[in-house]
């Protein structure tokens, strides 16, 4: 009798994590293992893990539901080809073991480079520490690439934990759950290209807003939605914000955000909306500057 929880179907735990349509018996779940694990391997089970998230993401089907499960990640594992890791396969969610703490215990990190560059469709990062190199992102995106999910993620270091650069076709971008804080140097998230459908919600940003950082930074783009987020704005002083939207953002959902200051009365308002587009306003709910309800300083 075969076993009935032979890996190359069986989830097991990771049940919560699995998306309508996955074929686990099609062999379309790989575990990666930098310490344990070898690249010969197939990746079918824990103790045949290979090294490398990249070479995970070579034994992937692109447009099949696969699953990648990284059980332990040293720091700028010797075995990766190159950063950033290219995630150019559609439908493959890339998810951390986890000790059930809110501090991620896998950690991606990279010497000199940013750590992730996705570049494909209906992609899920989850669960992850990951720390880029020198002045680099987390996480970047090249080329078309739609429907991204970036959960439970903590990002501690680089430039941005997030940054979807100009000139990329984006659309259907989901963050949520994440801590932002640390050594960043720049800001939390920042939006340049011109995606739709953008949901940002229930995230931390812990960052030193007296070095002009910025939390939340929307260069382009319509109906998004920034949602349920907590930010901790130490010192705001006249360049670092919480929520910034530039003239070229339209129809945004901005609503249950709270800036805690720290200061009874803050230098400057921390939510900024520089909207002048003819294609529409954005949209300023409910939002709070310490336990003050507070509309944004429109430019």
């Amino acid at each position: 009798m075969s076993n009935p929880k032979s890996p190359a179907w069986y989830g097991g735990g990771l049940g919560a994590f699995m998306l309508p349509g996955a074929n686990l018996a099609d062999n379309g779940l790989f575990y990666v293992d930098d310490v344990n694990g070898l690249d010969t391997n197939t990746g079918l089970s824990p103790d045949n893990a290979v090294q490398t998230i990249t070479y995970a993401l070579s034994l992937c089907t692109n447009g099949d539901n696969n699953y990648i499960i990284v059980l332990q990640y040293g720091n700028n594992a010797a075995g990766e080809a190159a950063w950033p890791i290219p995630v150019n396969i559609d439908n493959v969610q890339i998810i951390a073991a986890q000790s059930g703490s809110f501090m991620p215990t896998v950690n991606v990190v990279s010497l000199a480079a940013a750590v992730f560059q996705i570049a494909a469709h209906n992609v899920r990062l989850q669960g992850f520490c990951i720390r880029p190199g020198g002045a680099n992102e987390g996480i970047t995106f090249a080329g078309s690439h739609g429907s991204l999910s970036i959960f439970d993620c903590l990002f501690d270091m680089g430039t941005y934990g997030i940054h979807d650069p100009a000139a990329g076709v984006g659309w259907g971008l989901e963050i949520a759950r994440c801590w932002f804080g640390g050594n960043i140097t720049t800001g939390g998230i920042y939006i340049q290209d011109d995606p739709g459908i953008v949901k940002i919600h229930d995230n931390i940003f812990n960052l030193y807003y007296d070095s002009g950082q910025i939390a939340i930074r929307v260069e382009n783009g319509a109906n998004g939605m920034i949602l349920d987020n907590r930010f901790a704005v130490h010192k705001t002083d006249t360049t670092g914000y919480a929520i910034y939207l530039e003239a070229a953002t339209h129809r945004w959902m901005v609503d249950g955000n709270h800036a805690f200051t720290g200061e009874a009365v803050p230098p400057v308002n921390p939510y900024r909306d520089l909207n002048t587009s003819a294609q529409g306003t954005n949209h300023w709910g409910l939002n709070y500057m310490g336990n003050t309800p507070t509309y944004p300083v429109v430019v």
